[in-house]
Formats: structure tokens, C-alpha cells, sequence
């Protein structure tokens, strides 16, 4: 899978414009072959039948199956790496893997995308473009889900599409939602034509970010000593969907990465390393693209209002009274044997090495 803020250069400046607009949120052109959805699955229909989910790059047919319609030859607009691998139903009894079907196996087969979040975004569209011949009982399908709920047809039966088509739905239900997925079906009966199957390739998910997502950092102390730690609480809102952070020390090299964070709130301790510059410098979280698949929305958050004076502390050590030697009286702890080991408490500052302690 390869996720990008455009993946289509499309022909009409129509859909050129909707994309740039808009914020990509999730993308499938099964370009390497791999990719993030669950084949012949459960959802909808019963998996049954010879005819499944394949992802290849085979378009090829045979004298009892036709080639399957190059991607260069669309109704309108460009996929991206055409002529690369694509998702489409295909006969495993047949000598060819393109799309295609036999009615000698009555079949249902359903493939869902990976799992999306939409919250903090509307407008948000579902488009692909696909190709199915087929006929009256001979069909594909399309349907969503949020958060885990039934699953809804979008539109009708799909079939007699010989070109590669773009097919775009628009639906409140997608906004601001945890959880939203989308399922193509296939299903086939025991007679009719055998022909081009469903064929799927270059599945966006984009919506328009509607909120104006800040993050807010508190209780950063005013000076800490390199190797030491430095804690600080920080506030996400509003509420967004799982991301990737990173905390700089700006004016410094200093980052540190946590991905997959879904809290708005809590609080970090990181540790200031001995090669840290010393000096007064401010403290800022962001949301990044630090991970594959990247989580948008990514934004700066606000600096720390205060700089923070990074020092290099002497070495000190302080040791406190051992527990064993504390009594209600002086003198008055428990007895200790000669020879005996006791355990000392004790704390330090500074920077220490194997050479001076």
C-alpha cells in the first residue's frame, strides 16, 4: 500500500480540484502487491463458490475468458501505476488469474478496507475506480460500515462496465466517525455470460478537517541537569483519532517520537542526555507523519510559554540514613552484626561515568 496526500492526476479539473482540497485519510493502489484488506471475508452474504478476491497484476485472459480492459482504457481520468496490480474476482479453477468468472460455481465473496477514522473531518468521500461486465445475476457491490454496526449498500447493482470507471459516494454517515470501513461483493449464479468480473483499484478515503486541533503543554519545570529527567503534563483538543507525536526541544536536536498515542491528555518524562547543549530553550509536541500508514490531521502544537534551562549540574551525592539504624531513641535501631551488609539510601545529580564513581 502507498499513502499519498494526491494519488490521481485526474483529466477533468473537476475531480482535480475536489482531491486538492481535501485531506487523504486513507489510500489503496495495491501498487507492491501488499496491502491493508481482509479478502473472502465475512460481512455480508455467505463466502461460497470458486470465484475469489485476488490481488495480482494479471490481465490476460484465454480462449474461454477475455483480457481484462487496460487500465490506460478509462471513462475518465488516470490510475495511478496503471497496468500494476489490482484487486478483482477471479476463477481459481481457471489457467488464468485476470478478472474474471465462472458460472459453472455459483459464488459470494466479499473484501473489506482496512479500518478508518474520520473524526475531526466531513465531506468525507469514498471513491475507486472499477470495471465489471457481468449481467442481471452476475453483480458487484458496494458497502460501508461505522463503528462496527450493519453494513449499508451504496448504490446498486454494479455491472456492464466494460472501461474502467471512477465512482465517487459523498454521505454524512462517513464524518467524525472511529471507525469506518468499506466492502466490495461479488456475486454470481449459475448461468449467464461468462466475462470480465469486479475489478478494484485506487480506493481513497479524503475528508475536510473541521476542527482547529491545538495541544497545550503545562507544569514544565524552569531548569533541569542533563542526565536528568524532565516531566511535563500536555492536553490534545479536541479529541482526534489515533496519531503519530513528536517532542522537540527547539534550538536543540533533541526529538523523541511516540506513535500510536489515542489519549488527550496525561503527562511524559524524557530523559535529558549528558550531550544536550546547555542553555534556556522552549518545549513543543506536534502531531507527525511518523508512521505507515500516516495519520493526518499533522500540526504544530504550542510552545512552552517559558524556556527551560538546561544545566550541567556538579556531581553530588547525598546519602540518607539507613533504615535499619532508626530507632525511637539514639542509638536505639535494630541490632547490626559485624560484617553484616546493610542497605544504604541515597540520591544524586550530575553526570556520572564508570570512571568516577
Amino acid at each position: 500500500m502507498i499513502f499519498r496526500l494526491l494519488l490521481c492526476v485526474f483529466t477533468l479539473s473537476v475531480f482535480s480540484f475536489q482531491l486538492e482540497a481535501q485531506t487523504l485519510l486513507y489510500g489503496e493502489d495495491f501498487a507492491s502487491g501488499n496491502h491493508n484488506m481482509t479478502l473472502n471475508t465475512t460481512g455480508v452474504g455467505s463466502p461460497s463458490g470458486n470465484n475469489v478476491w485476488v490481488v495480482n497484476q494479471a490481465y490476460t485472459g484465454n480462449t474461454t475468458y477475455p483480457n481484462t480492459t487496460p487500465q490506460s482504457n478509462t471513462v475518465a481520468g488516470t490510475i495511478s501505476a496503471a497496468g500494476g496490480h489490482y484487486l478483482h474476482i477471479n476463477d481459481t479453477s481457471s489457467a488464468v488469474s485476470n478478472a474474471n468468472f465462472s458460472t459453472n460455481s455459483a459464488s459470494d465473496r466479499f473484501a473489506i478496507t482496512g479500518d478508518i477514522c474520520t473524526i475531526g473531518f466531513t465531506g468525507v468521500t469514498f471513491s475507486y475506480f472499477y470495471l465489471v461486465e457481468g449481467d442481471a445475476t452476475n453483480v458487484g457491490e458496494v458497502y460501508y460500515q461505522v463503528n462496527g454496526g450493519a453494513w449499508t449498500q451504496l448504490g446498486g447493482a454494479f455491472n456492464n462496465q466494460t472501461l474502467w470507471r471512477y465512482q465517487t459516494f459523498t454521505n454524512t454517515a462517513f464524518d467524525n466517525v472511529s471507525s469506518l470501513r468499506f466492502g466490495f461483493r461479488w456475486k454470481n449464479g449459475s448461468s449467464g455470460t461468462q466475462n470480465i468480473s469486479f475489478g478494484i483499484d485506487d480506493i481513497l478515503v479524503t475528508g475536510t478537517l473541521n476542527v482547529t486541533p491545538t495541544i497545550t503543554l503545562s507544569n514544565i519545570p524552569t531548569q533541569v541537569c542533563q542526565n536528568n529527567f524532565l516531566r511535563f503534563n500536555y492536553t490534545v483538543s479536541p479529541a482526534l483519532c489515533r496519531g503519530d507525536y513528536s517532542i522537540e526541544l527547539l534550538g536543540t536536536s533533541l526529538t523523541w517520537q511516540v506513535n500510536g498515542m489515542t489519549q488527550t491528555s496525561g503527562s511524559f518524562t524524557l530523559m535529558i542526555p549528558t550531550t544536550a547543549p546547555t542553555g534556556c530553550f522552549r518545549l513543543r509536541m506536534s502531531r507527525v507523519s511518523g508512521s505507515n500508514p500516516p495519520k493526518p490531521p499533522f500540526f504544530n502544537g504550542t510552545p512552552s510559554t517559558a524556556c527551560i534551562t538546561i544545566v550541567a549540574c556538579p556531581n553530588t551525592i547525598t546519602t540518607l540514613q539507613p533504615a535499619v539504624t532508626i530507632g525511637s531513641t539514639p542509638g536505639g535501631g535494630d541490632s547490626v552484626c559485624v560484617g553484616s551488609v546493610i542497605d544504604i539510601p541515597f540520591y544524586s545529580t550530575g553526570t556520572f561515568t564508570n570512571a568516577n564513581v
